[in-house]
C-alpha cells in the first residue's frame, strides 16, 4: 500500500501489487500518478519530489527515464539526481 502527501493533499491510499515488478511500477507512474495528483494545487506539484527506496522495480531504466522527463531533478534513488542517503552503521 502507498499513501503519500503532497501539499495539503493526502494521496492514496494505492495498493501496489505484493510482487511489484518494474513494468507496474512504470504503469502505475505513468497511469495512476496522474490522477491522484489531480486535484493537488498546482503549486504544491511543481515543488513535488518523488523519493525511492533501493527496490528493484525503480532500477528499469523505462522508469527512471520516466522520471527524469516528468520530474527533472526532483526525484531520490538509485541513479537519479539525488541520490538516495547511504545506510547508517547505528
Amino acid at each position: 500500500m502507498s499513501t503519500s502527501i503532497a501539499g495539503d493533499s493526502l494521496l492514496g491510499p494505492y495498493f501496489l501489487p505484493p510482487c511489484l515488478t518494474g513494468a507496474a511500477y512504470h504503469s502505475f507512474l505513468q497511469n495512476v500518478l496522474p490522477e491522484l495528483l489531480q486535484d493537488v494545487a498546482l503549486q504544491s506539484t511543481i515543488h513535488l519530489l518523488i523519493t525511492h527506496v533501493d527496490a528493484p522495480p525503480h532500477f528499469l531504466l523505462t522508469v527512471q527515464e520516466f522520471l527524469n522527463k516528468v520530474f527533472p531533478g526532483r526525484w531520490i534513488g538509485q541513479s537519479g539526481p539525488t541520490a538516495w542517503p547511504a545506510c547508517s552503521t547505528d
